[in-house]
């Protein structure tokens, strides 16, 4: 078996033909990015319970034991051959921690509650958020993985009627507004049990999303969030309203409408990174400053429009002269995050 390195971990792998479920030990490396920022994360945050209930080859349950030695980790998944590989891949890296062989949802719900679980799921996270909620502690962190973009970001719309209780958006804003229904769909059910989830860290890379969600108890807080579950319109001349302002308006949603990061946070697991994926935090960090829905995207305004596009940098400094805040997105690289109202954007793009 070839021997694979990630980070400070080292893992022996089957050999396979793509990347499906009917790989016999489940590995993606195109996940490693996913990977690093949830070390990151519980670096900082530094959770004493942590639960992987679909651990794979424990490649992430190994990095997570070099970077909190002194939790307590377990690690499950219902593959036999899994277990047994992820087995010899934490003695492989002289690290401790437990190691399951059975159902996600059956090790959950025997289990007395987690501050972290991580589903990090092939597909939708649906089957398993049940039982991570009823089992996530108060303060706890829920990470979910979902790859099934197609759906969430409006390919399938019924698909994501079914599967998400949400109708997606097909444009430029499609991924951030793909990420705030799964977040909503999330908090729906921890409200079931008086737990509010709230996003502390989010980032849409490659073919998924992924959501870093608190658990705060009570009822007050449930319906802080819930108060930010909300349905839009779009069309392509009036961009993204909160009421249908003309006859070719799109209703879309309901979704998540607040905040997407915890500013602290950032700056902390920025700073534990030393270096490392800078541009992408760089960028994290300037818009988790600005904590509206969507951005504006002057290539498809420029091609409704029919005008040339203008530097990026020039026009976030022409909003910033004009005293709205703008920066970068990392949902689209050629889009900017302001406070600016859409007709003042579309001005600057004529000028």
């Amino acid at each position: 078996m070839p021997t694979i390195v990630e980070g400070s971990a080292r893992i022996r792998i089957p050999k396979a033909v793509g990347i499906s479920k009917k790989m016999p030990v489940f590995y993606n490396p195109h996940m490693a990015f996913n990977r690093d920022i949830s070390v990151l994360l519980v670096g900082v945050l530094r959770p004493q319970r942590m639960c992987l209930p679909l651990a794979a080859s424990g490649i992430r349950a190994i990095r997570f034991a070099k970077q909190v030695p002194e939790a307590v980790i377990c690690a499950n998944d219902v593959n036999p051959r899994a277990v047994s590989l992820m087995r010899s891949n934490a003695k492989m890296n002289e690290v401790r921690f437990d190691i399951e062989n059975r159902d996600a949802n059956e090790l959950l719900l025997s289990s007395g509650g987690f501050e972290y679980i991580d589903l990090d799921v092939f597909g939708s996270p649906n089957p398993f958020l049940d039982a991570s909620c009823k089992r996530m502690s108060r303060g706890g962190i829920l990470a979910v993985t979902a790859t099934d973009t197609a759906a969430l970001a409006g390919t399938y719309p019924k698909a994501c009627a079914r599967k998400y209780w949400s109708r997606p958006l097909r444009n430029e804003l499609m991924h951030e507004i793909g990420l705030r229904i799964l977040i909503r769909k999330v908090q729906l059910i921890g409200a079931q049990y008086d737990k509010a989830l709230v996003p502390v860290f989010v980032h849409a890379t490659r073919h998924y999303v992924r959501a870093y969600m608190m658990a705060r108890p009570g009822k007050s807080a449930v319906d802080k969030e819930l108060a930010r579950h909300v349905s839009a319109w779009w069309c392509s001349c009036c961009g993204l309203a909160y009421s249908a302002s003309c006859g070719t308006a799109q209703e879309f949603g309901p979704f998540y409408d607040g905040p997407l990061w915890d500013v602290l946070l950032v700056k902390k697991m920025r700073a534990l990174a030393q270096g490392h994926h800078e541009k992408f935090f760089s960028v994290i960090e300037q818009e988790a400053a600005i904590p509206v829905v969507g951005f504006f995207d002057p290539p498809s305004w420029c091609k409704r429009k029919k005008c040339t596009v203008p530097p990026l940098d020039s026009v976030m400094m022409r909003m910033r002269s004009m005293g709205y805040a703008a920066s970068r997105t990392h949902f689209n690289p050629n889009s900017i995050r302001t406070t600016m109202p859409l007709k003042e954007c579309l001005e600057l793009l004529s000028q």
